[in-house]
């Protein structure tokens, strides 16, 4: 990891992912921003999780593993007080990220500093990468949202509309 502290911490907390997580830390290893560190939080997977993460040799990358289950909630809490960038991004262990995903989120960050959150539409893909929901996310909504009307409409909606911020 570089001595000085990276402009984005993308954070994945990870439990028996085998399957999935190799191509996670590739797409954010393959993202046109490169000043970001990726935290892996470990929950005690009993798989081969952790021999794929360890098998990337990259210095971007820090490894926390857990010698007991804690949690789902805990494993996320600790990944992201884990994170040391500017900013935090959260992903999944089955998450892919669009290669310009961390250079787009923080340059809204960086370009705006009244902005406490940025979140995109996404693409739902299966596991065999087939996308079954396109754009998912807000309904044809673009811009900045006011974080009391986010709010309500979420609770409205009784699900996560914002993604992974």
């Amino acid at each position: 990891m570089a001595t000085s502290r990276p402009l984005v911490s993308v954070c994945i907390a990870v439990y028996n992912c085998e399957q999935y997580i190799g191509q996670a830390i590739e797409s954010v290893l393959n993202q046109t921003l490169g000043d970001f560190e990726l935290v892996i939080a470990d929950n005690a997977s009993t798989d081969k999780t952790m021999e794929v993460v360890e098998s990337y040799k990259d210095s971007r990358i820090r490894v926390i593993r857990n010698v007991q289950n804690i949690g789902a909630v805990a494993n996320f809490d600790l990944v992201m007080r884990a994170g040391i960038g500017k900013y935090i991004k959260l992903a999944g262990a089955d998450d892919l990220l669009n290669p310009n995903c961390l250079e787009r989120q923080a340059g809204e960050m960086d370009a705006d500093p009244r902005l406490d959150m940025t979140a995109c539409r996404r693409d739902i893909i299966d596991a065999r990468g087939r996308v079954i929901i396109r754009r998912h996310g807000w309904w044809g909504r673009c811009g900045r949202i006011q974080g009391d009307h986010a709010i309500r409409r979420i609770i409205r909606a009784g699900r996560n509309l914002l993604g992974e911020p």
